[in-house]
């Protein structure tokens, strides 16, 4: 296995330079076999990833109610869990529904009355039941207009008996409405499980607290975002607030993660950082979310934006496959996660409630970098810190390959060494490119044959698809350039030079990051640090000549980034690929998890791949690697193995049986149809319909993207209406009967507010949720409307005009009114005789899905087999011209 050189070829020899036969050397060295090179690359990934592996997956075991005399202060994970049970059994709850707006509510109230009538009595217990009203302009991920009526909140208060502390209180929030087609355990159900048992154990506390903790179970999050901007704008307690915790879900369970923090006040971390039992958050998280990488969004932005608070946000994040389908259910959920979480928050709000400075702070303002170790330790330091420690890494660094740079060159003109400290620099640069190159060949060869997600149900094959081409790439430059002997050294001090080139890149980026502003370069900085100390020590131990210990010991050094660098792939991959099936059919998501996983990959092994030079026949360990990649894009590609879903990894298929009226400007209809749209949620889901027999007569549609807003389609997420491409599939079918609560528009009147500017008044009725679409003709501008925020100065564009939506949602019974108008100004020089605007109107009837499903749309369903989620509802369409 391994090879011994003959002791003559590596004999040190300053003097051989001015030989230009002779190549510069230090002590003899060892050369690895292929079959040794290739075991370890495997062993080392498999021990790290196991380590890694266990570290993420440990929980607390649960608190049952039958240890609740031994631990009368601690949380019940079981009691948390009974409730969920109750609530995930209603079902499906969304705005509008029997099952939001009355059952939940009673077993939210229910709950909370049994824990107010048998608390200590030391803290005094408030609860109000808010109905509630408003609009705002919600930014992300598409702007529009939210406007709702009737949405429910249910609060809770727990504080001091004599209201002294009435400016010092804490909000904590969840939601206890659902997707639909969802029960929602995780999202949000298990949160306000986990909230009222931490109300339970503080109502039963025999001290006063310092604040208050407002407890918060919000009934319209999904819609979205809408309840908490009622709360915050309008109930009586929110003035008092300073801070906040928001609970969410993206998965179904886990280790629930910090993610966003502040904006600025690092105290609120560090308050964190003392009280989590469990800790694990990282600011990394933070970068990515409000990147808007990722196609979600929580209550944090509505109390951060409209509040003006600072606070915490958390979400749990495993298994994201079941995010917003029927599988959110609490068989889901491991027993652990009640009580990290619950153990979590509750200590997280008993420092909260006995901060005596929560009304007025004394801390310094600023940004925080933050993040844990595997969940042993929670890093923190300040934004400032972070510069300071990152710039060191960077001196520490280039000094450290410097000086090694020119021990390695010694007896070289000045010429050859800038030569070799620029080569050792561009060779892993050149591997970094030439592996960004071949997983977009791999992204495109796979979106061409129609094979993306793959790797949806089996996470493992990212590994031959993009690890095992991006290794090859690291390994190719050094190996080439080494076949064409471009100076005058042997391969041990080559490798010692192109390991402190991998440092050296690491290091660039990290000052690039640093002084980008990125939080997150705390990553490149791991990546630098520990090297460049081991780079010091070597130096200090006089090494550089002695290439095995210097290897052993540089090599030894990147063990610790490495576990890191796999921790964060393994929470990058749970987030991400299942991010990446609902990431819509626009966006190829082979590039997102490709790239990703080539950055990650490049990370774990980048100080390790030069080594390539020290091994028999390296080239055969090239070629192992790229047939491994070849062999696995066969298979995805020509056999059903490639098929990305499965029951426990569905496909998200969404299907609206939506009846179209369209009238002309003169208020008759020009044309009346029905249909199954058929949205496209992936990348992938045009294939699936079409490989099911009742969706083979697909009809194109893309005429009506020409004529009518957004393709004359009912859209209901708004992030799917940023391209003027048809985002779905249109089937041909009667429309739906509607016995009830038609949507339609009425134009009310119209007048003169300035003498160039129109007011259109109008009326929308129907179902609980609609959306508006309109767009100015070439010529108008949206002026003003009726809506709380004013227009804004930029938007979504359609047919090249700016084009803007309205979304609306009402809580309640019976049909649903919106009254709204736009102030449409006539530009200098337009006929005002033509045409101001076109508008259209969708009614989304979700509700009731199952006293509005037909038979229909029910045959439609069971045409799917158990890996795809099916959410089907009825929708109305009409568009108009004004």
């Amino acid at each position: 296995m391994l090879r011994q050189r003959k002791k003559d070829d590596f004999g040190w020899s300053p003097e051989s330079y001015s030989e230009k036969k002779h190549i510069i050397c230090g002590p003899r060295i060892y050369k690895l076999s292929t079959l040794l090179a290739t075991f370890v690359i495997i062993f080392g990934w498999f021990a790290l990833y196991s380590i890694v592996l266990h570290l993420n997956e440990r929980l607390p075991p649960m608190v049952h109610k039958y240890d609740e005399e031994t631990y009368k202060d601690r949380f019940i994970g079981e009691r948390a869990k009974d409730f969920l049970t109750k609530l995930a059994k209603i079902g499906v709850k969304v705005i509008g529904s029997y099952e939001n707006e009355v059952s939940a509510v009673a077993l939210i109230e229910h709950e909370i009355n049994l824990i107010m009538s048998n608390a200590s009595g030391f803290n005094k217990l408030s609860f109000d039941h808010q109905i509630t009203n408003g609009s705002y302009f919600l930014k992300q991920p598409v702007g529009f207009i939210s406007t709702y009526e009737n949405v429910q909140n249910l609060i809770v208060k727990i504080g001091p008996p004599d209201a002294s502390n009435e400016t010092s209180s804490l909000l904590v929030n969840c939601h206890f409405d659902s997707a639909p087609s969802s029960p929602g355990a995780s999202d949000d159900g298990l949160n306000c499980a986990v909230m009222l048992e931490v109300l339970r154990v503080l109502s039963q506390q025999k001290y006063v607290l310092d604040n208050n903790v407002i407890f918060l179970f919000n009934g319209a999050e999904e819609t979205p975002l809408q309840a908490s901007h009622g709360f915050i704008t309008k109930h009586k307690w929110a003035t008092g607030i300073r801070a906040f915790i928001n609970l969410e879900s993206c998965g179904a369970g886990g280790r629930e993660i910090l993610f966003q923090a502040g904006p600025q006040n690092p105290w609120l971390v560090e308050i964190y950082k003392k009280a989590a039992e469990h800790p694990f958050g990282n600011v990394l998280g933070e970068d990515i979310f409000q990147g808007g990488l990722v196609p979600s969004d929580t209550d944090f932005r509505i109390f951060r934006d409209y509040g003006h608070l600072a606070g915490l946000d958390f979400a749990h994040c495993e298994n994201g496959y079941v995010y917003h389908t029927r599988l959110d259910d609490t068989y889901m959920i491991k027993d652990g996660v009640y009580q990290h979480t619950g153990d979590n928050m509750l200590s997280l709000v008993r420092h909260f409630a006995s901060y005596k400075m929560l009304a007025n702070p004394d801390e310094k303002d600023g940004r925080i970098v933050y993040f844990d170790l595997g969940g042993l330790f929670f890093i923190t330091y300040s934004e400032t810190t972070g510069i300071i420690l990152n710039l060191a890494a960077v001196s520490l660094s280039v000094y450290t390959v410097l000086q090694n740079i020119f021990i390695y060159t010694a007896g070289m003109p000045r010429k050859e060494i800038g030569k070799q400290l620029i080569m050792s620099v561009l060779i892993p640069g050149l591997g970094l490119i030439l592996a960004i190159v071949f997983v977009i060949i791999i992204a495109v060869i796979l979106d061409f044959t129609g094979s993306v997600l793959s790797w949806y149900s089996k996470p493992y094959l990212v590994l031959p698809l993009f690890f095992a081409p991006t290794l090859a790439a690291f390994f190719l430059p050094p190996l080439l350039l080494n076949k064409i002997k471009s100076s005058n050294l042997c391969d041990g001090v080559r490798v010692q030079l192109y390991c402190n080139g991998v440092q050296l890149l690491w290091t660039l980026g990290l000052f690039i990051a640093t002084f980008s502003g990125l939080r997150s370069a705390y990553i490149l900085f791991i990546c630098v640090i520990f090297t460049a100390l081991t780079n010091l020590i070597l130096s200090m131990m006089n090494l550089q000549h002695d290439v095995t210990k210097w290897l052993i010991g540089y090599c030894l050094s990147s063990i610790i980034p490495a576990l890191y660098f796999v921790y964060l792939y393994i929470l990058a991959m749970a987030l991400f690929i299942p991010i990446a099936g609902r990431s819509g059919a626009n966006i190829n998501p082979e590039l997102l998890i490709g790239i990703l996983a080539a950055l990650l990959c490049s990370l774990v092994f980048g100080y390790v791949t030069p080594v390539i030079l020290l091994v028999w026949k390296p080239w055969r360990l090239i070629y192992g690697l790229l047939a491994i990649n070849a062999v696995t894009l066969l298979l995805v590609i020509i056999t059903p193995f490639g098929f990305p879903f499965a029951e426990n990894t569905p496909q998200r298929l969404v299907v609206l049986h939506t009846g179209r009226s369209f009238y002309n400007g003169t208020g008759d209809e020009i044309k009346t149809d029905g249909g199954m749209w058929l949205m496209h949620i992936d990348r992938r889901a045009p294939r699936t319909y079409n490989a099911i027999s009742w969706f083979k007569n697909v009809k194109n549609i893309d005429e009506d993207c020409k004529k009518y807003i957004f393709c004359g389609v009912p859209l209901y997420y708004s992030r799917i209406a940023n391209t003027e491409r048809n985002p779905g599939s249109w089937v041909p079918a009667p429309p739906p009967l509607i016995p009830e609560r038609d949507t339609r528009l009425q134009l009310n009147s119209i007048s003169y507010v300035l003498p160039d500017v129109k007011r259109f008044n109008f009326t929308a009725v129907g179902a609980h949720q609609m959306l508006v679409f309109f767009s100015p003709k070439d010529g108008i501008k949206l002026i003003d409307w009726s809506f709380d925020e004013e227009p804004p100065s930029y938007g979504l564009s359609w047919d090249s005009r700016p084009t803007y939506i309205i979304r609306f949602s009402a809580g309640g019974s019976g049909e649903s009114e919106l009254n709204f108008y736009l102030d449409l100004g006539i530009l200098p020089g337009y006929n005002t005789q033509n045409f101001h605007l076109d508008i259209a109107l969708a009614g989304h009837y979700i509700e009731d899905m199952t006293r509005h499903k037909n038979d229909l749309l029910k045959d439609y369903t069971k045409s799917f087999l158990t890996w795809g989620h099916v959410t089907t509802w009825i929708s109305l369409y009409r568009s108009y011209i004004y």
